[in-house]
């Protein structure tokens, strides 16, 4: 009887010997196991284009973001603007404002850019998303705004304001360094 008692109390004893021997627990193999599916779908939203632009729909806010502000005057006796660099989900635009008066401000124009990735220029020595600067030498000041479009290849978008219209209109970079 003492055998069978000593026996029973050995098999047990190594029961537990091999339960603690075991590299891993049962709740570590299942968090490893949830972590490894975890990884595999990341990689797959990763990899494949549209399941990676659903999920980055999910995650980005449907409202506008503001990328940049700039103020300033267009000419000696040109308004005063203030021109607000957006970005929302799909694009990136310029809002120009005529702000002379003080107590409020008036939209002159809503410019969409065409590139969807926001860039940064040097005006004057300074790194900037969005600026004012006389890029032609006519005395007046252009808008000037960088960005990148999917091939990550840049543009410089500079916006000439039209007295005669009121508005302003694209027109193409100038070869030399801004503000030199």
């Amino acid at each position: 009887m003492n055998n069978e008692i000593s026996e029973g109390l050995n098999i047990e004893v190594q029961k537990r010997k091999n339960e603690t021997n075991s590299a891993f627990t049962q709740k570590e193999m299942i968090g490893m196991a949830a972590l490894t599916v975890l990884l595999m779908l990341l990689i797959t939203i990763a990899a494949i284009p549209s399941l990676r632009e659903k999920f980055r729909a999910a995650l980005i806010p449907e409202g506008r973001q503001i990328l940049a502000k700039v103020s300033g005057n267009i000419s000696a006796q040109g308004p005063h603007i203030t021109v607000l660099k957006l970005k929302t989900k799909n694009a990136i635009s310029l809002e120009v404002y005529d702000s002379s008066n003080k107590d409020e401000m008036l939209l002159l124009e809503k410019i969409p850019l065409e590139e969807i990735r926001d860039g940064y220029v040097s005006i004057k020595g300074n790194a900037t998303n969005l600026g004012l600067a006389d890029v032609d030498n006519d005395g007046n000041a252009e808008i000037v705004t960088p960005t990148f479009d999917d091939q990550m290849i840049p543009r410089l978008n500079v916006f000439k304001y039209i007295e005669t219209t009121k508005s302003f209109e694209r027109v193409n970079a100038p070869n030399e360094g801004i503000g030199n």
